[in-house]
C-alpha cells in the first residue's frame, strides 16, 4: 500500500508528531511519502528528519505551472475537471482559490500514484487532497487537531469530511465538538491519538526527591501555553520559601513579556527561557526534572505531556478540552483550572514534597501512554481505516456527483 502525506509545512518543531506518524508507519514497512507545500526554516531540527525515505517540496504556484495544470486535466479529465470547477465555484473557501492555482500540484501528487492520501490539519493541506480526490478519485483522510477547530475553523469541515474515506480526529473532545458545531455525522469520525514512539524512552528518570527541585514546561511561548501563569505560579513558590528551578523550553510571540514578568517578580535565577531546543535536549531535560508542568488555556493532547509520562516524570496540568483524556486527575497526574496559579502553585509544592506519591503517579501515567498513547497502536488504526473496502471508484465517483449537485 502506498500511502502520500500531505502537509502544509514540515518540518516544524512544534509538530513532532507527524513526523512520529510517518517514521511509525514506515516502520510497519508501509510506503509512505511526504509532499508539503512549503518548508518552514528552523535553526532547531527534529532528531529522525533524515530517516523520512520520501520528502519532496510542492512548487510555488507560476505562470506557467497554473496553465500547464489547467490544460492536463482539461484534457486528461475533462468530466472531473468540470466537476470541480463547479464544486469550487459554489463554495465560498479555500478550495476556489485552489483550484485556480494549484492543479500542476495535483498532477505531482497523481504522478505518484498513491493507493491513499492523508493530511494533517483541517486546512489547506487537507482542501488540497480533497481537490485531488475530486480530480482523480484517489481516496483521503485528513487528521484535524486543535487550532482550525477553535480558533479559525473553516466552512467546508461538514463537506470535506463527508467526501472523505474518514475525517480522523486526535481527542474525543475534538469528536464531539465537530459533531455538535459542525453537524458532522459521527460515523464519519474516527479518533486516532498522537502517540509517542516508547521505543525511544529508556527509563532514565529517577524517582522524584534525589537532588534539585526541578520544574519542567515545553511549549511555544504563546498565550494559549499559559506560561505566564506558570511565572507567576513560580514567584508564589519563591515567596513560600521553597528552593527550586524552573526551566522553559519553547520560543514564541510572548517572550519580552515573559521576560520582564521574570524581572518583575526576580525570578531571573530561578526562572530561566531556554528557547527552541532539539528533542534530544527536551528529552535529556526530563531525564533530570522533577516534573513536567503544562499550564495552558487551550490544548488538544500535547504530545510534550505524552514524552514525559514515557519517561516516568509526574505532570501537572490544567482540565482544558482534550488533556483530561491524558492527564487523569490524581492518577496518572494532577490536573487545577486554568488561570489559577494559586491552584497550580499548591499541586507543583505537592508534587515537590511528596517524592513516593509522584512516583505511583508517574508509573500509572507511563501505563497510561504505554496503552493508550502508544504510536505503533495508533498507527495501526489508521492503517485498519486506509485499507477499508467500499471505497472503490464508482463509489468515489458517486460521492463527487452528489457533493457538486
Amino acid at each position: 500500500m502506498k500511502i502520500l502525506y500531505i502537509l502544509n509545512v514540515f518540518p516544524k518543531l512544534s509538530e513532532t508528531f507527524i513526523l512520529n506518524e510517518v517514521l511509525a508507519l514506515q516502520r510497519q514497512g508501509i510506503d509512505v511519502g511526504v509532499f508539503a507545500m512549503r518548508s518552514l526554516k528552523e535553526e532547531t531540527v527534529h532528531r529522525g528528519l533524515q530517516d523520512v525515505k520520501k520528502l519532496r517540496y510542492l512548487p510555488l504556484p507560476s505562470l506557467i505551472r497554473i496553465l500547464t495544470g489547467h490544460l492536463y486535466w482539461m484534457l486528461k479529465a475533462p468530466v472531473r475537471y468540470g466537476r470541480a470547477f463547479l464544486f469550487a465555484l459554489r463554495r465560498k473557501h479555500e478550495l476556489r482559490r485552489l483550484f485556480a492555482l494549484r492543479l500542476y500540484d495535483v498532477k505531482l501528487i497523481a504522478d505518484e500514484q498513491p493507493d491513499h492520501l492523508h493530511a494533517h490539519f483541517g486546512l489547506g493541506a487537507a482542501n488540497l487532497t480533497m481537490l485531488t480526490f475530486l480530480l482523480t478519485g484517489i481516496p483521503y483522510t485528513f487528521t484535524s487537531h486543535r487550532g482550525e477547530l477553535f480558533d479559525a475553523p473553516p466552512k467546508n469541515f461538514r463537506i470535506k469530511s463527508l467526501l472523505s474515506k474518514r475525517h480522523v480526529t486526535v481527542s474525543e473532545y475534538n469528536k464531539r465538538y465537530l459533531i455538535d458545531t459542525f453537524n458532522v455525522p459521527q460515523d464519519r469520525l474516527e479518533v486516532v491519538h498522537c502517540g509517542v514512539d516508547l521505543s525511544q524512552f529508556k527509563r532514565l528518570h529517577q524517582p522524584t526527591g534525589t537532588g534539585a527541585n526541578r520544574i519542567l514546561s515545553v511549549g511555544r511561548l504563546e498565550p494559549m501555553k499559559g506560561m505566564d501563569m506558570l511565572i507567576r505560579s513560580c514567584a508564589l513558590l519563591k515567596h513560600r520559601g521553597l528552593h527550586f528551578s524552573c526551566d522553559i523550553i519553547g520560543e514564541g510571540s510572548q517572550r519580552s513579556e515573559l521576560e520582564r514578568l521574570i524581572r518583575a517578580f526576580e525570578l531571573e535565577s530561578t526562572v530561566h527561557l531556554l528557547g527552541a531546543q532539539s528533542t534530544d535536549t527536551v528529552r535529556d531535560r526530563l531525564c533530570h526534572s522533577s516534573l513536567m508542568v503544562l499550564a495552558s488555556r487551550c490544548e488538544g493532547i500535547p504530545v510534550a505531556l505524552m514524552e514525559a509520562m514515557a519517561l516516568y516524570v509526574p505532570v501537572v496540568s490544567t482540565r482544558v478540552r482534550g488533556i483530561p483524556e491524558l492527564v487523569e486527575h490524581e492518577k496518572s497526574g494532577l490536573l487545577v483550572e486554568p488561570d489559577n496559579p494559586g491552584q497550580l502553585a499548591e499541586q507543583i509544592q505537592r508534587i515537590l514534597n511528596d517524592p513516593q506519591g509522584s512516583r505511583q503517579l508517574a508509573l500509572q501515567a507511563y501505563k497510561k501512554v504505554s496503552e493508550e498513547f502508544n504510536i505503533q497502536l495508533e498507527v495501526e488504526k489508521l492503517m485498519r481505516i486506509w485499507r477499508e473496502e467500499g471505497f472503490g471508484r464508482k463509489n468515489a465517483v458517486a460521492k463527487i456527483g452528489a457533493a457538486v449537485g
